[in-house]
C-alpha cells in the first residue's frame, strides 16, 4: 500500500490574495480563477513532498490592460492617423497606469500581454501611418522593466507549464 500525500486546504498559506487553494495530492496542480480585478486562471503545483510552491500567475492579466486589445482591435476600422494615433496614446496610458508604481506589482500574466500589446502598437502605428509618442512609450518600457517586477520577468521567461 503506497501513502498518498497531500497539500492541504486549511493552511493559511494556501490563502492568498482571496484564493483558496483546494485540497491537493503530491505532485497535481490546483487551478482557480484570478483575484478580482483579473482575467484567466491560477495555477499552483502541490510538490511530492505535499507543500504548496508559489502560484503561477502567467494566465492572470488586469481587465484594464486586457481591455485594450479590444482597443487595438478596432484600430484595424480606423484609416485616420491622427485617429489612430489617439488611440494608440490612450493604449500607452492605461498601461502605464497600470504598470508604473502601483501598489500591486504587474503578475507575469500583465507583463507577457503588455509586450505583445507593445509589438502590435509598433506594427499598426507604422501600418497606420500613425505617430507613436516616443516618450509615452519609452515611460511604458522603463515601468515594465522595473528592477520590482524581476520576480514576475521570471516567471515569463520560464513559461512554466502545467501538463
Amino acid at each position: 500500500m503506497q501513502l498518498r500525500i497531500f497539500c492541504s486546504l486549511l493552511s493559511k498559506r494556501n490563502i492568498e490574495k482571496n484564493i483558496t487553494w483546494l485540497k491537493t495530492e503530491a505532485g497535481k496542480k490546483d487551478t482557480q480563477k484570478c483575484p478580482p480585478g483579473y482575467t484567466g486562471n491560477i495555477f499552483r503545483k502541490c510538490n511530492d513532498k505535499g507543500d504548496w510552491e508559489d502560484p503561477v500567475y502567467i494566465e492572470c492579466v488586469n481587465m484594464a490592460l486586457y481591455e485594450t486589445t479590444e482597443k487595438l482591435d478596432k484600430l484595424g476600422n480606423i484609416t485616420d492617423p491622427t485617429k489612430a494615433t489617439a488611440v494608440i496614446n490612450d493604449v500607452l496610458n492605461t498601461i502605464n497606469n497600470h504598470t508604473n508604481g502601483n501598489e500591486n506589482s504587474p503578475t507575469s500574466g500583465d507583463l507577457k500581454h503588455t509586450t505583445d500589446i507593445l509589438s502590435q502598437i509598433v506594427g499598426i502605428g507604422t501600418s497606420k501611418n500613425a505617430t507613436v509618442n516616443s516618450e509615452k512609450f519609452g515611460d511604458v518600457l522603463n515601468s515594465v522593466l522595473d528592477r520590482d517586477n524581476s520576480g514576475s520577468w521570471n516567471e515569463v521567461n520560464s513559461e512554466v507549464k502545467f501538463a
